[in-house]
């Protein structure tokens, strides 16, 4: 925002006297505030808007184009616990699921091979008229498991551009996941139940070979015959028998009988140690065919349990929300995205805004007012509300009111020009611009309306108007003389002055002389009655034409103390003031400052 001076600035100013008297000083706060805001969005309403028509548009051309797509949701919960194989004890057990099992399970189901083994679910849901079951790593792509580990919820979120596939893809995966649990269970007491049925068949096996070999051995050894041991054990008794007769033999045949009868026993003892022997190797056979058995047995119980456990086996999930097939398309979401495209115009029409502004030149974007329009700048008429700035007579109302920044800044510089006119001995002050329209009726009459409401006396001469003019706005009716012609005459002079609404604001208005150039203090009758205005106002403002319509400004400015040159912010630029100043100095006469009018 701009820096205005304050009166103490304007008073060291350069062309000031010295001597100028304090006065109140009124300056434009920098800081940006909420109305600041405002107005500037105000002010770029246009663009603002165009903005957001164009974001909106765009918004909803790509929302014509974009495909639709729906979103289901199917819902399992883990149980509390899960029974899984123990492969110690052979059997199925239950086991608590702590939260790291819960979250791994979730990246199970994130998994490719889980995409794998959904993809069939899925595919049989569609009644295999889908190629989702050929691609399981765009399956994946289209659902996102989301699990909380309080509950043991797992929310299956499915995502695609056909609304039954999607409920298909949210109850396939769910499905999966619950076979999945029931298949990892009954795949690890299958497993153990194949083994102990390949181990009982590998026993029995075994078993009828370690038989075959004992009933073989019986056979070869000549262990059927139960009665052989005796016999022999009666042979043996006999022979020894005859050899203990035979111990004194000293015949020739005696010897040989003696011999003969000591290798026969020698042989049946033989036959005996073998007999004896095979005893030992049949019962050690048999032993090992009945631990065999006793293993088998056990095989064989074994294999019973875990086909019990084979039917006890159950899932370790259930599935409580099934998906419905949605009847809406979640996107593209119309109201969701156009009014995000409605704000983030307003937001984008701000930043160009703020961008406009920053590049704008206009007076009431320039950083320092002073140095780019070369004159002082006596204060700020901040914009008045709509029905003051239409209607002069509620001006005048709104400025004998307890001061708000309206009354405050039109006091300020009104009382600022006021003491630069008597400085100068006089109480003149005239109000020029460069352009029309810059607001300068409004100015002039708020400084004399502004004076009058502190009690001073007040006139303003209205140049400009006519008999359309500010005067008949006023209520005043404006002269048929020319203000040349009035101040030759004082007593008409007086007759032409009207009081406004009884207080001390008076007006004038004279005709507007065309054709003619207007004539100011030219003669002495005119100079007396400049010294009686003088003496009868404290305060007189001139309100003169654009310079660019008339010379008007430029020969009333001739009795002017003090002219102040205004500047709008709306259509003012630093230059606009610079000519209105140069063709002033033009005209001889050295503008005291400036006055920006955002009114």
């Amino acid at each position: 925002m701009t820096q205005i001076l304050a009166q103490d600035d304007v008073a060291n100013s350069p062309g000031v006297p010295s001597n100028l008297p304090a006065s109140p000083a009124y300056s434009e706060d920098v800081r940006i505030g909420t109305a600041e805001l405002w107005g500037l969005v105000w002010r770029n309403r246009f663009y603002v808007f165009l903005t957001i028509a164009a974001l909106v548009g765009i918004t909803a051309l790509a929302l014509t184009r974009a495909p639709k797509e729906y979103v289901a949701q199917a819902t399992i919960v883990l149980h509390d616990t899960a029974m899984e194989f123990d492969p110690r004890n052979a059997q199925l057990e239950l086991n608590q699921i702590t939260a790291s099992r819960f979250l791994s399970e979730i990246d199970v189901i994130r998994s490719t091979e889980f995409a794998e083994l959904a993809a069939v679910h899925v595919g049989a849901a569609l009644g295999g008229i889908t190629s989702i079951e050929e691609d399981p790593a765009a399956l994946r792509a289209t659902y996102a498991p989301v699990g909380d580990p309080n509950s043991r919820a797992i929310e299956i979120h499915a995502r695609h551009t056909d609304a039954a596939t999607t409920a298909a893809i949210a109850n396939g995966v769910a499905e999966a996941y619950i076979a999945r649990s029931l298949e990892m269970q009954q795949s690890s007491v299958e497993a153990a139940l194949e083994h102990f049925s390949a181990r009982r068949t590998a026993l029995g096996a075994e078993i009828r070979a370690r038989q075959a070999e004992l009933a073989s051995f019986i056979n070869e050894e000549g262990l059927t015959d139960r009665g052989r041991p005796g016999a022999l054990h009666a042979d043996l008794a006999k022979a020894n028998s005859t050899l203990a007769l035979l111990t004194d033999a000293t015949s020739d045949t005696d010897l040989r009988l003696r011999e003969e009868l000591t290798d026969q026993r020698d042989a049946i003892e033989a036959e005996l140690l073998a007999l004896t022997a095979a005893s030992l190797r049949r019962q050690s056979m048999t032993r090992h065919i009945t631990t065999l058995e006793d293993l088998e047995s056990e095989t064989i119980e074994q294999v019973s349990t875990l086909q019990n456990q084979l039917v006890l086996a159950e899932p370790n999930a259930d599935q409580v929300t099934l998906a419905t097939i949605p009847s809406e398309a979640s996107f593209p979401n119309w109201n969701t995205s156009l009014s995000g495209a409605a704000v983030g115009g307003l937001v984008l029409g701000f930043i160009l805004s703020l961008m406009r502004e920053s590049l704008d030149s206009r007076i009431r974007r320039s950083p320092a007012s002073e140095r780019a329009l070369g004159v002082p700048v006596f204060g700020r008429i901040p914009r008045l509300p709509r029905r003051y700035s239409k209607a002069p007579a509620g001006l005048v109302n709104r400025l004998a009111m307890p001061g708000d920044r309206f009354v405050r800044a039109f006091r300020t510089v009104s009382t600022s020009l006021n003491r630069q006119a008597e400085a100068k001995g006089g109480s003149i002050v005239m109000i020029a611009s460069e352009r029309p329209r810059d607001g300068r009726s409004t100015v002039a009459l708020g400084l004399a309306g502004a004076a009058a409401g502190e009690g001073e006396r007040a006139l303003l001469i209205d140049l400009s108007g006519g008999r359309d003019g500010l005067a008949r706005q006023l209520g005043a009716e404006p002269s048929a003389k020319s203000f040349a012609a009035l101040l030759e005459n004082p007593f008409d002079l007086r007759r032409e002055i009207h009081a406004v609404g009884g207080g001390h604001l008076s007006v004038l208005a004279p005709a507007v002389e065309q054709g003619v150039s207007l004539r100011i203090g030219a003669s002495p009758e005119q100079e007396d009655t400049l010294k009686y205005l003088r003496k009868s106002f404290d305060l007189i403002v001139i309100d003169p034409p654009s310079m660019q319509a008339s010379d008007t400004a430029c020969r009333a400015g001739i009795i002017a103390d003090v002219v102040a040159v205004l500047g709008r912010y709306d259509v003012s630029v630093p230059e606009h003031i610079q000519a209105a100043t140069s063709r002033l100095r033009l005209c001889g006469i050295d503008p005291a400052g400036v006055v920006l009018n955002d009114a």
